[in-house]
């Protein structure tokens, strides 16, 4: 399989991957991101290469920073859905809150 065909799979099963967590149906997260919902389902196939902003609105449908979406790693779907709570928990913290948790998360981190 070519590098680009790898990529696009890997976006595919990202994207399906956090509409299952985030239990949004293809339509809200089509909609969202400003494109045709048959859009992105051949997106999710891995049938159609999406532009930067394709990619910037989709990101945007899911609350995440470009980063966070094209993060494919070895993650379990348990681990990712555990990130995108936190990320969903940390934003809606004040400042002082966000710092004080991050704070933990590392202690925690290095036990």
């Amino acid at each position: 399989m070519a590098t680009q065909d790898v990529i696009l799979q890997k976006l595919a099963n990202r994207l399906r991957g956090l509409r299952g967590v985030h239990a949004l149906p293809r339509e809200t997260v089509a909609e969202r991101a400003g494109i045709a919902t048959e859009t992105l389902a051949r997106i999710e196939r891995g049938e159609r290469n999406p532009s930067l902003m394709v990619a910037i609105g989709l990101a945007r449908a899911f609350g995440l920073s470009m980063d966070q979406l094209l993060e494919w790693g070895e993650t379990s779907q348990e681990q990712s859905e555990n990130i995108l709570i936190g990320t969903q928990i940390l934003k809606r913290l004040s400042e002082e809150r966000a710092e004080l948790a991050v704070k933990i998360l590392r202690v925690i981190e290095q036990t």
